[in-house]
């Protein structure tokens, strides 16, 4: 299953928003973050049991 979303936050006081894109397999994310004007990087989640 792929995800893709958009969330508004606040970096350093400063208004940003993050686009996500991950694929879900099983009890795990990963995939990337894109904040605008710091890049892109991975991120990596587990189901908490």
């Amino acid at each position: 299953m792929t995800v893709k979303a958009t969330v508004k936050a606040e970096i350093q006081g400063q208004p940003m928003e993050i686009q996500l894109e991950g694929k879900i397999e099983g009890e795990k994310i990963s995939g990337t973050l894109t904040i605008a004007g710091l890049g892109t990087m991975p991120f990596t989640g587990v189901k908490n049991k």
